[in-house]
């Protein structure tokens, strides 16, 4: 199928111009990580990523670099990278 035969199917096409990064990290995951952590965040920040919006950082007081650590915040995660649509009918 080509999407110029589809002028329709190009209008409603939803096309993400910057990637949804989730950034979060465990205070006890390493001397220097959360401070490095934050400031790729604030690079981010300054390129134009709106929290909330396509970036979501956390800094969680006391968490590992474990997959004990990971499994408290995969849910979250998840739904921020792949939010729920609106089914096409």
């Amino acid at each position: 199928m080509e999407p110029a035969g589809h002028p329709s199917l190009c209008r409603t096409a939803t096309v993400e111009l910057r990637p949804r990064i989730w950034l979060d990290i465990g205070t006890r995951e390493g001397p220097r990580i959360v401070q490095d952590v934050e400031k790729f965040r604030d690079v981010l920040l300054e390129k134009g990523w709106k929290p909330g919006k396509d970036l979501h950082y956390e800094r969680v007081e006391g968490a590992e670099h474990n997959e004990a650590a990971w499994a408290q915040r995969v849910g979250p995660f998840l739904r921020f990278l792949y939010p729920a649509r609106e089914a096409a009918v």
